[in-house]
């Protein structure tokens, strides 16, 4: 069904029915992507209705498919809006259970210290934090987080890589978070967590 969904949102906009069709397909997800990004309802039925109005005004320049042009309208919207907005939320929780149940696999075994997670997490940029729930929160593709943010490939790719990289190095390190667990037992479980993931998302880097 997702699959049949994403090669709904492909097909071209011709006319208000189209239309319409594109924005039924597409609305669950992007309002998903909106609210991880805004933390906020509101706001993020805002933006994402931005978004279609954008696209909808925007169809006779579409020269990819319609569900790329719009998810790269809908990054463009609101890094609008957060530069308008003086309302700074924390939006470190939901990104850190994106990271966590993003696998679709075996091999990652989730953490069970929720706050040292979050701690991790917060030790990253705001801007690799929105590139990981992009990533592992709705699973998107290097090349689609590429193509909505305007970024290069190599950059994003680099970016994610390093991010991650910075987690696993921040648990294992006796002086960071993870000195909280004896022995460095659990220390070393985590850093087999993130390593595991980290190995996986980027083999799905298609």
């Amino acid at each position: 069904m997702e699959q049949l969904s994403r090669n709904v949102a492909q097909l071209p906009i011709f006319n208000e029915e189209s239309f319409t069709r594109f924005a039924q397909t597409i609305g669950p997800q992007a309002m998903r992507v909106a609210l991880r990004w805004t933390r906020h309802g509101q706001t993020a039925e805002d933006v994402v209705q931005e978004a279609l109005t954008r696209t909808w005004q925007s169809r006779m320049n579409i020269k990819e498919s319609p569900r790329a042009w719009f998810f790269k309208i809908l990054w463009h919207v609101f890094l609008n809006q957060q530069k308008q907005s003086q309302l700074h939320r924390d939006r470190m929780q939901q990104l850190e259970q994106d990271v966590r149940s993003g696998s679709h696999d075996g091999n990652y075994q989730r953490c069970d210290d929720q706050d040292e997670i979050a701690g991790l997490l917060m030790t990253l940029t705001q801007f690799d934090r929105h590139l990981l729930a992009m990533r592992y929160g709705e699973d998107f593709t290097m090349l689609e987080i590429a193509t909505i943010t305007g970024m290069p490939l190599g950059t994003v790719k680099s970016r994610i890589h390093r991010a991650l990289k910075q987690i696993r190095s921040s648990v294992s390190t006796p002086s960071g978070v993870g000195s909280r667990s004896a022995g460095g037992s659990t220390r070393a479980n985590k850093r087999r967590q993130f390593d595991a993931r980290n190995q996986g998302g980027m083999e799905r880097e298609r």
